[in-house]
């Protein structure tokens, strides 16, 4: 369901060549910062936020994978992300599709959500991909309310 994008090619993650662009330059990261900002809440507020707005678990992934794709081609274009980054950014996703497909759908509850081992760690590798994007380019996570 969800693909593990990989960042390859010649600007992947060549650390001689690349410095890392302030997020506003790369078209994904607001959105991606959102999506990651949404995987980083308590669980308790992404089951409300997701209750409120009638949406289903699984666009918490459906959202990062999205951006993630986004930032991919921003990076085949030649826009730099720290490659740290990029590596925590790819956990995530690798986390994401082990809990995939139908036969992991127990994962896509609200009760999962709050209660399964990989959901806990998705949250703490997002909090720590968060930091990480402050420290390396300059940029906060959201503050988020709701799904738009």
């Amino acid at each position: 369901m969800y693909d593990v994008v990989e960042f390859t090619g010649d600007r992947a993650a060549d650390e001689t060549t690349m410095t890392a662009q302030h997020p506003e330059a790369i078209p994904a990261m607001p959105g991606l910062l959102r999506a990651l900002a949404r995987l980083a809440l308590d669980a308790d507020r992404q089951v409300d936020i997701l209750s409120r707005a009638r949406i289903p678990v699984d666009e918490l992934a459906l959202e990062y994978d999205d951006f993630l794709r986004l930032l991919r081609r921003d990076i085949e274009d030649g826009l730099a992300v720290d490659p740290d980054v990029q590596g925590r950014l790819r956990e995530i996703a690798e986390i994401l599709e082990r809990i995939s497909g139908e036969e992991n759908s127990g994962y896509w509850t609200e009760q999962a959500l709050q209660e399964s081992q990989a959901w806990a760690d998705i949250r703490e590798r997002a909090r720590a991909t968060l930091m990480a994007i402050e420290v390396t380019m300059g940029e906060r996570a959201p503050q988020i309310v709701d799904f738009d």
